[in-house]
This record gives C-alpha cells, structure tokens and sequence, in this order.
C-alpha cells in the first residue's frame, strides 16, 4: 500500500491461488501472468539459502513462481533476515548467483555472507560500511 501511492511507480501484484500461511499467490494462473511480463526490479524472498543449494522456500509451488520471477527481472533483490542463511528447504528456487543484491539484517553470520558474496550477490544490512 505504501509503494502504490508513490508517484512514478506501477505496482503490478500476481494473481492465482492465494495460499493461507504465507498469502503467496501460486498456480497456473500465476505462471501464465509472470510469462507475460519483464520485471525492472524483483522484490522476493525465501525459506533458506546456502551455498550448496541457493535459494529454497517451503513449498514447491511457491519456489516456481519465485524462479520464474527471478528470470523475468532484470535486476532481483531478496529479502531475508538472518534465520534464513544457512537453511535449506524443500523447493528450490534458484542458484546465489542468480540474485544481485541480498538486504538482511545485522546478526547475519559473516563466514555465510563471505561465501554468498564469493558467488557475485552482494549483502547489505543497516549499519554495513
């Protein structure tokens, strides 16, 4: 609500199947809206990184969205806190590499970021010089 009322800025939400615990939406519906656009900038997030499998989220439906997203945007930007580093799920989404830039928080743990960073995605966090 917030971004759309920001002068310049199309906000464009997916449809489909919204699922109750996470309000992700998910489906055929879905797909066919992702395959029909090119995204400046995607906003995502995930249920565990590391290294050896990338980007996993809980639920298979949700981690296809989320790669197809990735693929349609020029640039995508993930959200994640500090639990999410170093947790592997069960859907995966995409390799580190195919992120650009990761926003966490401060108690993120530094060897993990040291390895994401070797993978070409950068790391920020308030307070990061």
């Amino acid at each position: 609500m917030a971004v759309a009322s920001k002068p310049g800025i199309d906000l464009h939400l997916l449809g489909g199947s919204i699922r109750r615990d996470s309000l992700a939406g998910v489906g055929t519906w879905t797909h066919q809206l992702v395959g029909m656009v090119s995204v400046d900038t995607a906003f995502i997030s995930v249920g565990g990184i590391t290294p050896e499998r990338g980007l996993t989220t809980h639920n298979i439906a949700e981690a296809a969205v989320k790669s197809s997203l990735i693929k349609s945007a020029r640039r995508s930007i993930l959200l994640a806190d500090h639990t999410k580093f170093g947790r592997e799920e069960f859907g995966r989404v995409a390799p580190i590499a195919a992120i650009d830039t990761i926003i966490t928080d401060p108690a993120v743990n530094l060897d993990l970021v040291r390895e994401v960073e070797g993978a070409g995605t950068e790391v920020f966090w308030p307070g990061r010089n």
